[in-house]
């Protein structure tokens, strides 16, 4: 979990990549807006993408796990404006895609962390805790899409 921390730009991963600060980084997302962040993350020993499309973090991972897009999956999402859009699941999962916080969950528990997210009500609820500014119960993104 990354914890009461906002997180940080693109361009100081990388740059922490580069400097061997890290050995892994985990992405949810296939793009950046800067290619050479996405090249510069090749230097991390592992770099684990969960990705519905492609793009240039999918191309320089060293694994990529298929998440279900928007339209395979029900969830609550924030905009760019933080307007909160709920969407109900309009087609079926392609393939062995999964929603992300499933396969974040099941990455955790192969890891040894049960994160104790069986449910998408259990992921909101630990969102709704671990964040000051979100009442408990309240709905929170589990994806992100502009």
């Amino acid at each position: 979990m990354c914890g009461p921390v906002p997180p940080a730009p693109m361009q100081d991963l990388a740059a922490a990549v580069a400097m061997g600060r890290y050995s892994g980084v985990l992405a949810l997302g296939s793009e950046t807006k800067d290619l050479a962040d996405a090249s510069s993350l090749k230097s991390a020993g592992l770099s684990v993408v969960l990705a519905a499309h492609e793009g240039p973090l999918v191309a320089s991972a060293t694994v990529v796990l298929p998440a279900s897009s928007w339209a395979e999956t029900t969830g609550t999402y924030v905009n760019a404006r933080g307007l909160s859009q709920e969407s109900e699941q309009a087609i079926g999962p392609i393939g062995a895609s999964r929603p992300a916080w499933k396969l974040l969950a099941a990455l955790a528990i192969r890891l040894g962390q049960d994160l104790g997210w069986r449910k998408l009500s259990d992921v909101r609820d630990a969102m709704a805790r671990g964040s000051a500014s979100v009442p408990p119960g309240s709905p929170r993104a589990v994806g992100a899409s502009s």
